[in-house]
């Protein structure tokens, strides 16, 4: 059996064909992740201030952001919610930590096909270390 490998000119008459007989609702859109901003076809959405916080003292739910499941994964490996709600609770404030930029530059190089392998020991807020 043999397999045909698409050329850069096959794939974009794939591209071209598949979108002339798809409604255009049914083509993958490719996103940008708000964090790392690389292109993806799927994004998740974070909550600034996570629901958690939110739900128990019966308020809507924050704002969200749009990112990549990478860039989800490693914010809730690397911080408790309640640190996320005091201290990381703007786009600004993810972009500006030192753990989340230099997470960000080095998956700004990783395929975006790829599942992304997150690392990391949850920060607690200060308030939250014990005495043992």
């Amino acid at each position: 059996m043999r397999t045909k490998v698409l050329t850069t000119n096959s794939a974009l008459n794939y591209a071209k064909i598949k979108e002339a007989i798809l409604p255009s609702n049914s083509i993958e859109k490719i996103m940008q992740c708000e964090l790392c901003d690389r292109q993806m076809e799927a994004l998740t959405a974070h909550h600034l201030i996570p629901k958690q916080n939110t739900k128990r003292k019966n308020e809507d739910p924050s704002q969200t952001i749009d990112i990549c499941s990478a860039c989800h994964r490693q914010i809730h490996s690397l911080f408790d919610n309640k640190h996320l709600a005091q201290e990381l609770n703007t786009l600004e404030k993810l972009k500006n930590d030192p753990q989340i930029q230099k997470f960000i530059s080095w998956v700004k190089k990783q395929k975006t096909d790829k599942r992304i392998q997150v690392h990391g020991k949850k920060a607690r807020s200060q308030n939250s270390h014990s005495d043992i």
